[in-house]
């Protein structure tokens, strides 16, 4: 199965993904990047949205491919 990244999984359309700083390269990683695009509005750093990435269908299949338990 191929590995999906983020802006396939949340189907973001072209405007959107050319805007999030995850796109191209790190649409299986978005969770770190600061400022990126989840659900199509501009997130901040890390620390303030780890708890919002926390409840994402993607970053919760990211998990469980990596064998993690989702927070």
């Amino acid at each position: 199965m191929k590995a999906v990244n983020c802006w396939e999984y949340m189907q973001c359309g072209t405007e959107v993904m050319e805007e999030c700083p995850a796109f191209p390269h790190s649409g299986r990683c978005c969770y770190l990047i600061s400022g990126t695009m989840g659900n199509h509005e501009v997130q901040g750093s890390y620390l303030l949205k780890i708890p919002r990435c926390r409840q994402c269908e993607f970053y919760r299949l990211l998990q469980k491919e990596q064998g993690r338990k989702p927070h």
